[in-house]
């Protein structure tokens, strides 16, 4: 089946299909409650969207579980310091490597 380069539809279609997206995204309706082709193209966004969004935040989000870790180890350990965190990471990193 071809399709032309930008599908159309009307303008009822459009600001239906618009107030139904902002619906489902506020939780008024449910994604049960769409047909199974709206349904697919809710689901297709939603993982695009979720694929997209940890590629961006994966960075960030290893680096706040560093510091998460970091800041437990010298909470738990009394008189260590962020310095000796950085010592028993990078020593279980080598360790790690020599195997």
């Amino acid at each position: 089946m071809g399709y032309p380069d930008r599908i159309i539809l009307t303008d009822a279609a459009e600001t239906y299909l618009g107030h139904l997206a902002d619906d489902v995204a506020l939780g008024i309706v449910s994604t049960c409650q769409l047909p199974p082709s709206l349904r697919a193209w809710w689901w297709l966004a939603y993982w695009a969207g979720h694929a997209a969004h940890d590629a961006d935040c994966g960075t960030e989000t290893q680096r706040l579980h560093w510091e998460r870790d970091l800041w437990y180890f010298v909470a738990n350990n009394k008189g260590k310091r962020p310095s000796d965190f950085y010592t028993k990471t990078t020593d279980a990193l080598w360790a790690g490597a020599s195997k």
